[in-house]
């Protein structure tokens, strides 16, 4: 006959449940809407991040007209990435992002292609209750829901991905419906 160590199996149970219980790993941080803010305070603004709005189509459009005998033909394109300048809490829901971008502008006293380029500062506000999603593909995040679609290219896709979640975890703590439970 067979006996069964009833001290043996409680111990297979506590930790069979150990295991199951969701623990914090050791100088892992709990994740928090001030948490996921702070990190994009300190990345967004790091000097080597684009924006970029779209419009027509076009990032950043781009439109050069050109003059010829006959008529007027118009040129669009991409144009470069804005560089973001600073970031700032403006709220618990929204970022208030200065950037630095460039204006193309066009000689209006030649039909030759020249063209120079001139610092100027744009102003974002991205407002995570109107963000509808912010989606990471390779190193460029889309946000949609916002006046314009923008998109914000990072240095990897790895830091893509986790600017991507912080905004993510925003966007749904800012979400005023999450009372409903839908």
């Amino acid at each position: 006959m067979r006996t069964i160590d009833k001290g043996r199996n409680m111990r297979i149970v506590l930790l069979a449940i150990a295991m199951t219980v969701p623990t914090l790993a050791f100088g892992q941080v709990t994740q928090t809407p001030e948490g996921a803010r702070q990190f994009l305070l300190q990345v967004l603004p790091a000097g080597n991040v684009g924006i970029a709005s779209q419009k027509e189509g076009y990032w950043n459009l781009v439109v050069k007209i050109v003059t010829t005998s006959n008529s007027d033909r118009e040129y669009k394109s991409d144009g470069p990435d804005d560089k973001i300048l600073t970031a700032a809490k403006k709220d618990d829901c929204s970022l208030y992002i200065t950037t630095s971008f460039y204006e193309l502008k066009w000689s209006s006293n030649s039909n030759a292609d020249i063209s120079y380029f001139t610092n100027s500062v744009g102003y974002l506000d991205i407002d995570f209750k109107k963000l509808a999603k912010a989606e990471p593909v390779g190193s460029v995040i889309n946000l949609s829901g916002l006046a314009a679609p923008f998109r914000i290219r990072l240095p990897s896709d790895e830091m893509a991905v986790r600017v991507a979640f912080a905004m993510e975890f925003l966007r749904q703590s800012c979400d005023p419906t999450t009372s409903t439970g839908f």
